[in-house]
């Protein structure tokens, strides 16, 4: 039967409709924001392992969570490898995306020192991620999310917050120039 319901749901099958230009394009950058996270985490392995290896047992309490946060990274992405073969939900599952890289940006940062951790930049990227997805509409989304989470985690965790004012002020004033930046560069989302 050629118009039967397993033809058109099965993307490139016999009958079915191929999925409209902006639908490819976002379902092209979700696969190569995912390689990327993919690359990135597995920079961050190899460094932890790194540390591990020259500082051996003494630096496993240390490096213990950043295992943690790079298996959860690897498991997350696989998900999101199979949904991206399933080719659906892929507007929800770009916005999920965004929530994981403003998550995995939190967690590196709060086990490698919070607001004086090297990997703040994490939180840019997540923020570039966003207005590569989803234009203008994920930069704003992304820095919402990421302002918020490091913000928590910061005055949460951070034993005297008031000393650091300064440095929040210059953190939160980068996510929200390279929120504008990014923004401005994606433009609009297409119609």
């Amino acid at each position: 039967m050629q118009g039967s319901a397993a033809s058109t749901l099965a993307p490139g099958a016999a009958g079915a409709a191929p999925p409209p230009a902006d639908a490819d394009a976002l379902h092209r950058k979700l696969v190569w924001l995912t390689l990327f996270r993919i690359a990135t985490i597995t920079v961050l392995l190899g460094g932890t392992a790194a540390v591990n290896w020259q500082f051996g047992p003494r630096a496993t309490a240390v490096v213990a969570p950043l295992y943690a946060v790079v298996a959860v990274t690897y498991a997350a992405s696989l998900a999101f490898a199979v949904l991206l073969g399933l080719r659906r939900g892929e507007r929800l599952g770009a916005v999920a995306q965004l929530g994981l890289d403003a998550g995995l940006a939190t967690a590196v940062v709060a086990v490698t020192g919070l607001s004086d951790s090297v990997f703040v930049f994490m939180y840019l990227l997540a923020i570039v991620n966003g207005s590569i997805v989803l234009h203008r509409a994920g930069a704003v989304a992304a820095l919402a999310l990421t302002l918020v989470a490091y913000l928590a985690l910061v005055i949460a965790l951070h034993p005297d917050p008031d000393a650091i004012r300064a440095t929040l002020f210059a953190h939160g004033s980068a996510f929200v120039a390279t929120a504008a930046t990014s923004a401005t560069a994606a433009g609009p989302a297409p119609e």
